[in-house]
């Protein structure tokens, strides 16, 4: 227990120290030139204004480690618009630019702190989870190198964002952040080895004894240290006298910061997106789960709370939460004592904060730096496909030149070209069927089924699934225009089939169209079934505008080759002409030999819409159908008729339930006026004494009907596998 205390105070008096020198960092952006004498004031107002953020996010906050402060983002902005105030200003007053620039720093906080509780009150926060992987991994990498780069700046002075790389390999410059790289490197060995996170703060101690040590060895004094830029001090004195320029609100310039509105809205804008990316990047990296929303509310409150007592705008400062969770912070004892850390700074502390060796913190920004690069550059790479890696190290690139925003930017672009690249390589032709391996669900007699079988290969059939988009449509019309233009085929009816399809993208129907207008130059009918309602309405639209997309549209496949079939038998009929007894001597080949056999069925009408089967109903009787249509069906839970057939003259109804002694499996309704044959159970038990032979040569039709039926599903159901 004690030593778990001891982990959260140790994280956060390093965090705080880290905000502090953050915090100054930023007001030094912010207040220049003519401001230059205000700066221990602004430095107190800005640490004031921390104070009460880290209050605020210690108590609110339901993140254990996270870290808020002000922003160098913000500063920037901010630093602009305040630049510009000062030229168009110079007229004035230095105390009349500074509470000018106040009230700009305190409005534009409040501000984004407004837009941040806005948006998580509103529950917009959620947006961010769909930002795909690897553009977080390359915001976390970018942030990676950004920070090892500050730390090389800090330790040198060199701004390495302007070109200005080469200066950094002076002798007098290397043998600062040479050493430093090295003992951060060898940190990031030690604690990936070991996992004790005693080592960090121990690490630091060393770190920080071995540059008092080698001072002393050198006869270097702390003057002379700080005036080689070696410590961080000194900061300038600070006494309470200072704030009494406050009161001069009257002399605001509100003209000048109304000119400066558009910069609200950028510094606003920029913050909800580094917020939302540094939030969701810190629940990546601690593998925490984080309600975004609540930290948008807790950030908004923290920054509309600093900006009444002068602070700078800021929100989750994404390194320095990463060190103080991996230095043990897990109560609100870290975030007590970081608070307690930049109070005293601001009151006593800024002297004593001033000795302390600037290449401390440089190493602990280099450290951070490299572990963001080799968890998220290189080990990164052995968890992904080489397919998402290659976007990771473009969007760390472009963050590390162009910034945050165009860093993003380009990380979703390229993110979105890979989604489309891999998406194209996603088949969406599930399978594809000949005309001679399926048939519709209607059952034909011997004659029709004859020319049927003959014209069979006229049809196509192929099932679509996933998403369609303009690039894996690209297959779909190539695969149709080689099989239309490929003679063996001979291709007169194309099936397509979406009932596997969950979404399409608008831009795929002039894939159809060119599939359609390619089936009307090959004389090819081209028809739809089961068409999702988003592309109903975009072929729709495409007709209202004249588009040249013409086909025929169906409810399902059993349909589909139920209309190809009744125009194939219009076109074919006639080769073949056969009356209704060839049907049942066709139907029944075996039977038909005994004349006498048919004595003992029974000739009936069935009037159009009579049910002549009931599903679940005692199976008294088959029947065999001479003349009209009839549909076979059954009722679904929700009491909905489903069609199972639809059976022509020259069928037999009703056998297997006959012969098995099973109740009926479905309904069979006349469709038209039919006439048919039926045979009772007594009529069959009378044919067991009387007629056995005919009676076996009618079992064996049955069983050659059957068969044929498992054969046709047999052939579809191995080509759907192939």
């Amino acid at each position: 227990m004690i030593k778990s205390k001891l982990f959260d105070i140790n994280s956060g008096i390093i965090s705080g120290l880290l905000l502090v020198i953050i915090t100054i960092t930023c007001v030094n952006l912010i207040f220049t030139n003519v401001l230059e004498g205000y700066l221990s004031l602004a430095i107190f107002l800005a640490l004031s204004g921390g104070v009460i953020m880290s209050l605020v996010v210690t108590f609110f906050s339901r993140v254990s480690f996270n870290v808020l402060g002000c922003q160098d983002t913000f500063a920037v902005i901010a630093a602009y618009a305040a630049d510009s105030m000062i030229r168009n200003g110079a007229h004035l007053g230095n105390e009349t630019l500074l509470i000018t620039v106040l009230a700009l720093v305190v409005t534009m906080t409040i501000f984004m702190g407004v837009l941040f509780y806005l948006l998580g009150k509103f529950r917009l926060g959620k947006v961010i989870e769909y930002t795909p992987y690897p553009v977080i991994a390359g915001f976390l990498a970018g942030t990676g190198a950004l920070i090892i780069i500050g730390g090389l700046e800090i330790s040198t002075g060199v701004n390495l964002l302007e070109g200005n790389i080469g200066n950094i390999f002076k002798p007098d410059l290397m043998i600062f952040w040479i050493p430093e790289v090295i003992y951060a490197v060898i940190m990031l060995v030690v604690l990936e080895r070991n996992k004790n996170i005693f080592l960090l703060p121990i690490m630091l101690l060393i770190a920080m004894c071995t540059f008092y040590g080698v001072t002393w060895f050198l006869d270097v004094s702390l003057e002379e240290a700080s005036m080689r830029g070696m410590l961080l001090g000194p900061f300038p004195d600070f006494s309470f006298g200072d704030l009494a320029v406050l009161g001069n609100v009257e002399n605001i310039q509100w003209n000048l910061i109304l000119n400066r509105l558009p910069d609200y809205f950028i510094a606003a804008g920029l913050g909800v997106i580094a917020l939302l990316f540094n939030t969701n990047s810190l629940e990546v990296v601690t593998n925490t789960d984080i309600d975004i929303n609540n930290e948008l509310k807790v950030t908004g409150v923290a920054n509309i709370l600093a900006g009444c007592v002068g602070g700078i705008g800021g929100y989750q400062h994404l390194a320095t939460s990463v060190i103080n969770q991996k230095m043990g912070a897990k109560t609100y004892l870290s975030g007590i004592s970081r608070t307690v850390t930049v109070a005293l700074s601001a009151l006593v502390g800024l002297p004593l904060l001033g000795i302390m060796p600037k290449s401390l913190f440089v190493i602990l920004l280099i450290f951070l730096g490299i572990y963001f690069l080799y968890d998220w550059l290189f080990l990164t790479y052995l968890k992904i496909s080489k397919y998402e890696y290659f976007a990771i190290p473009i969007i760390a690139c472009s963050i590390v030149v162009n910034g945050l925003f165009i860093g993003v930017l380009v990380g979703l672009a390229a993110s979105l070209v890979m989604f489309a690249f891999r998406c194209s390589r996603i088949k969406i032709i599930k399978s594809e069927l000949s005309g001679e391996a399926c048939a519709s669900n209607v059952e034909r007699d011997y004659a029709k089924k004859q020319v049927l079988q003959k014209h069979r290969k006229d049809i196509r059939l192929i099932y679509l699934q996933s998403y369609i988009f303009f690039g894996n449509a690209v297959g779909l019309v190539n695969k149709v225009i080689k099989d239309i233009e490929t003679e063996d085929l001979s291709i007169k009816y194309l099936i397509l089939d979406f009932k596997k399809v969950f979404a399409a993208d608008a831009s795929t129907i002039f894939s159809f169209i060119k599939i359609s207008r390619h089936c009307m130059n090959y004389s090819v009918k081209l028809i739809f079934s089961e068409v999702p309602e988003q592309l109903k309405h975009e072929f729709k639209i495409a007709k209202e505008n004249d588009l040249p997309l013409f086909y025929e549209e169906v409810s399902d496949i059993d349909h589909a080759l139920e209309l190809c079939e009744s125009e194939i038998l219009e076109n074919y009929m006639d080769e073949a002409p056969i009356t209704s007894e060839d049907n049942v001597r066709n139907l029944l080949p075996n039977l038909s030999k005994h004349e006498d056999f048919f004595a003992y069925f029974e000739k009936i009408p069935a009037p159009k819409d009579i049910i002549i089967m009931t599903e679940g109903a005692k199976s008294e009787s088959l029947f065999i159908l001479v003349k009209g249509r009839v549909e076979v069906f059954i009722k679904d839970v929700n009491g909905v008729e489903r069609r199972v057939k639809l059976l022509n003259s020259g069928t037999i109804i009703g056998e297997v339930g006959l012969l098995m002694g099973t109740p009926r499996t479905a309904s069979v309704r006349a469709v038209e006026n039919c006439v048919l044959l039926k045979l009772t159970r007594e009529s069959l038990g009378k044919l067991k004494k009387e007629h056995p032979i005919g009676l076996a040569d009618l079992y064996l039709d049955i069983v050659n009907i059957t068969m044929d039926r498992f054969i046709n599903v047999s052939e579809s159901v191995r080509q759907l596998s192939a």
